[in-house]
């Protein structure tokens, strides 16, 4: 009886169109996202020592939530929220990787 309802669960999980209300929309998701993955190139650029590196990184991040009016507890709950749901993180990281691609071959 339970392997019967894991199945639905499972299945549902996939094939949301979008996220709950108390999920930050796959337009609000990528720009943070996409300020976040350049502020962690920008410390690993750096080479910092391990304790500054996440002092810095905390800050930057800090800031890219305060840019977006979210709350640091909204990102990761995002986050974690559509690592489990591969079709909308899919929508989600397609156009960041693609753009951070793009700035990536202009400073080349």
């Amino acid at each position: 009886m339970f392997i019967l309802f894991l199945l639905p669960s499972c299945n549902s999980h996939t094939t949301l169109k979008r996220p709950p209300k108390d999920i930050l929309s796959e337009d609000k998701m990528k720009p943070v996202i996409q300020d976040v993955f350049l502020a962690d190139a920008y410390v690993e650029e750096k080479h910092y020592t391990p304790d500054s590196s996440k002092i810095i990184t905390n800050r930057l991040y800090s800031k890219i939530f305060t840019k977006y009016g979210i709350k640091s507890a909204e990102f990761y709950k995002s986050m974690e929220f559509y690592s489990t749901h591969p079709n909308l993180f899919e929508e989600v990281m397609v156009p960041v990787v693609d753009s951070l691609s793009a700035v990536e071959a202009r400073t080349k």
